[in-house]
């Protein structure tokens, strides 16, 4: 077993994820409610410490192991980076998004880490034993891309899920599925379609209460898309006749269409440069997919 005093690099280690994970978690909440209103603003001094940290706590960590003479320092430092890497890109691949672990959290994995590295880099084995376990802490790193790929579709998909709404999806020329957004406590699917520097809006939602077309057309499709986010005064405007169960208003000099399925209101606006047409194709081919469908649509 390597020597007791090699441990101690644990110390910094764990001293560094805890205040790097800090310092990440006060930057998202301070960029969060940031406004700016000059350019770089929200660029506060914990980013170049976030970006620099983390070779700082290694090369103290590096310095900790040749001060207490352990045996590898550079090997088990190395390791130590790379266990500490694996276990925390690991619990960020069964994230939504990208968070920081908690403090304490963030202080095991760095604790953790340097841990197997002290000892991988200690023990006396076979250098190719010594080798392939060194490769096995890279397979986490290695593999996150993947496992993050598919722990994210099975999070949209379940979500699509637990929408309770129809996954309504516009079959339009050129355009491709690029975003969407689906709040289940609010009953509200919100996809994005692309042509090149087009964008296509389809929002779907519950049928409002007092949904009377042609005389209260529920919410514009600005406030449903911004549902969330910014809170705006209630709109309940009219509306025109399409077809059956399709009407059509304009918004700020862009036509808006609306459907109901059953009891879902669909939203179909335009972003800038859009033909008439292309939203009025959309409207009228919206094809319903299946929860896994749709998150193969995203990629």
């Amino acid at each position: 077993m390597t020597e007791p005093r090699g441990v101690a690099a644990v110390v910094p280690a764990t001293i560094g994820g805890a205040v790097l994970a800090g310092l990440w978690r006060a930057e998202l909440t301070f960029q969060s409610g940031c406004r700016p209103e000059t350019i770089g603003a929200c660029l506060s001094w914990r980013i170049p410490v976030l970006l620099l940290g983390p070779v700082v706590v290694a090369v103290g960590s590096w310095l900790v192991l040749r001060a207490a003479g352990a045996a590898r320092p550079l090997l088990a430092t190395s390791l130590g980076v790379l266990a500490t890497a694996g276990v925390t890109l690991l619990h960020q691949a069964g994230q939504s998004g990208w968070r920081p672990p908690s403090v304490p959290l963030a202080a095991l994995f760095a604790a953790f880490g340097f841990t197997v590295g002290v000892v991988v880099a200690g023990l006396r084995m076979p250098v190719a034993l010594r080798a392939a376990l060194a490769v096995l802490l890279a397979v986490p790193v290695v593999l996150f891309p993947t496992i993050k790929e598919s722990s994210t579709r099975d999070r949209r998909v379940e979500n699509f899920a637990r929408l309770g709404l129809p996954l309504l999806v516009p079959e339009v020329g050129a355009y491709r599925v690029v975003a969407a957004r689906a709040d289940p406590a609010g009953g509200q699917l919100s996809l994005v379609l692309a042509d090149g520097p087009r964008r296509l809006s389809v929002d779907t939602i519950r049928v409002p209460a007092d949904f009377a077309p042609p005389q209260r057309c529920g919410p514009s499709a600005v406030e449903v898309s911004l549902r969330g986010t910014v809170s705006l005064p209630p709109s309940n405007g009219p509306c025109q006749r399409f077809a059956a169960d399709h009407w059509l208003r304009s918004e700020n000099g862009h036509p808006v269409h609306l459907l109901r399925r059953g009891d879902a209101l669909v939203l179909v606006s335009p972003g800038v440069d859009v033909p008439d047409r292309d939203v009025a194709a959309a409207a009228g081919q919206l094809v319903e997919v299946s929860p896994r469908e749709l998150a193969a649509l995203l990629g």
